[in-house]
């Protein structure tokens, strides 16, 4: 964490790229190092394959993403939260063309492309983003321990998840001291929703299939399912819950269609990971919850999926 923080202050015009298809936790993650750059002195751009979902631009400390100051060069580039290079999209030229460069992430599955690579093992790239403004000797604000709030909120399911340690809840404890209005992300992000959200996810549980005997149940959404609805990808956000949460599933997985074929979300109990399953068909993520796209069309897709569980179970 030195490494990086010695990186960021002796830089500036820095680069701050996040994953493609934005979540919660890059963007937020994203924006606080922003924030704490601006409050060193420097100057920052984010650069993102994929526009902010739309409940989350509702959060102004998110919607400042969009807004950050325009670079005339970029000098220096920090990728947050991606576990491999690939997962840039787009952006990956811009990292290539930048002679310094480093990343900041929290994958198991990290591939360690940058110059300066810190990997922690957290429950949220946030709380490593944390660690590094503390670092920085950077004292939180308002906006910044928002910001934390949304990756951290959103990546460990508002600290439900299993394998949240007591590290993680005295971490958040940090950002619920600067009087964030906690609730108010929360009911932006997770209790309200679009009537076109709702419809899609309906159209999801009809597509909705169990496998091995109800170990596994899994569901998909075509490119014609999202535009029946007007809806994008950011739509389908929590249609993996749904699966997972279906009594005495083992392993979970959506798949949703992408120009190259299926991009799958799979989720899994903690006596098996998913995290090794995807990685070797070319994705990662984390034991409990990873992600991989299949160039093939739906029917094989999840049929290469099947295989894969079928060989754990």
């Amino acid at each position: 964490m030195k490494n990086l923080a010695e990186f960021i202050l002796q830089g500036d015009n820095f680069a701050v790229i996040s994953h493609i298809s934005p979540d919660g936790d890059t963007m937020g993650s994203a924006a606080a190092l922003i924030y704490a750059l601006e409050k060193l002195g420097k100057r920052a751009q984010w650069f993102c394959e994929g526009n902010v979902p739309e409940d989350y631009a509702k959060i102004p400390q998110i919607e400042k993403l969009v807004k950050s100051k325009k670079l005339e060069k970029i000098e220096n580039a920090i990728c947050v939260d991606i576990s491999s290079a690939d997962r840039m999209g787009s952006c990956l030229q811009l990292f290539n063309n930048t002679k310094n460069t480093a990343q900041i992430d929290h994958h198991a599955t990290n591939t360690m492309f940058a110059k300066v690579n810190v990997v922690r093992d957290r429950n949220a790239c946030a709380f490593a983003v944390l660690e590094l403004i503390e670092e920085l000797g950077v004292e939180l604000d308002y906006d910044i321990a928002r910001a934390l709030f949304v990756g951290v909120c959103t990546d460990t399911g508002r600290l439900s998840h299993v394998g949240v340690t007591k590290e993680d809840v005295l971490d958040t404890a940090k950002l619920y001291a600067l009087d964030i209005k906690h609730n108010e992300i929360i009911a932006t992000l997770f209790q309200t929703s679009t009537l076109k959200k709702i419809k899609l996810k309906g159209r999801a549980s009809q597509h909705l299939e169990l496998a091995f005997e109800g170990k596994v149940a899994y569901t998909y959404l075509d490119s014609t399912d999202y535009a029946e609805f007007s809806a994008q990808s950011s739509d389908s956000e929590g249609v993996i819950d749904m699966c997972k949460s279906i009594e005495n599933v083992c392993f979970s997985f959506f798949i949703r269609q992408v120009p190259n074929g299926y991009k799958a979300s799979m989720r899994c109990k903690p006596e098996y990971d998913v995290a090794t399953l995807c990685a070797s068909l070319g994705g990662g993520g984390h034991k409990l919850a990873a992600g991989c796209t299949i160039e093939a069309d739906r029917e094989t897709a999840i049929k290469i999926l099947l295989d894969k569980i079928s060989e754990v179970l």
